[in-house]
């Protein structure tokens, strides 16, 4: 059974809904639905028809785009209270984005067609939309960026300095497996293994079963190519 006055004061916490009336939110849960996934499972494929709006309340979901020789990119990764396939919702176009389950999730989920009269009923609904659409883009924008400008190398030393803030925290290898260090860098995981291999022989990283260890976040940097990106094209 869902506790729609729980929900609702969950789903208040949202930009977008910001400034409407508890009775407004009810309102709009309403419009649309609840529903469950289990780990794994897929939520939205990208290229099909729009899906509708999700609101992520509980779990973990991953964000990806599908290259055509089927390797997966990991866009995000979103935790609750969070929106996504908000793209789609906008032009009614096809999703963007294939959703993935990363952990057991639930989700509010309002299809497109009362999406749309939820937007005219509620004008700041839709304004809410922009500045998570904006964010979204400057993400694509900076993948786009690494993937053009950095090489393997650099983008695995970047990520390894994000996971770990700037080399204070070990990196959890559970958290973090290759394959999905791969996803997020748009590389094979053979080739992070191999920049991994390379940085512990140059004493920059200490790695071990369970966690990666900076011990050399300085050098780490140098090898990311923070200060200055090389005017090269896209390899």
């Amino acid at each position: 059974m869902v506790n729609i006055a729980g929900l609702a004061e969950r789903m208040g916490r949202l930009r977008f809904f910001k400034g409407l009336s508890p009775g407004d939110i009810t309102a709009i849960i309403r419009a649309g639905h609840i529903r469950s996934f289990a780990e794994g499972e897929v939520i939205v494929t990208e290229d099909m028809p729009c899906a509708g709006m999700f609101v992520l309340l509980s779990g973990m979901v991953h964000l990806y785009r599908m290259s055509p020789d089927g390797q997966a990119v990991l866009i995000d990764e979103l935790t609750p209270v969070t929106m996504f396939n908000e793209i789609a919702i906008l032009d009614g176009g096809p999703n963007l984005m294939t959703v993935i389950a990363a952990r057991p999730s639930r989700v509010w989920h309002a299809d497109y067609s009362a999406l749309l009269a939820l937007s005219e009923r509620y004008p700041q609904v839709a304004l809410g939309f922009l500045p998570i659409v904006a964010k979204r883009t400057r993400v694509l924008v900076a993948m786009v960026t690494d993937i053009c400008f950095r090489s393997v190398r650099a983008r695995t030393a970047k990520l390894l300095l994000d996971l770990s803030d700037q080399g204070r925290q070990p990196i959890s290898r559970q958290d973090h497996p290759i394959q999905k260090m791969a996803a997020q860098i748009s590389t094979a995981p053979e080739a992070v293994s191999r920049t991994l291999r390379y940085l512990r022989d140059e004493g920059v990283v200490c790695p071990s079963r369970t966690t990666i260890v900076i011990c050399d976040p300085d050098r780490l940097a140098e090898l990311a190519q923070l200060d200055s990106l090389p005017e090269r094209g896209c390899h």
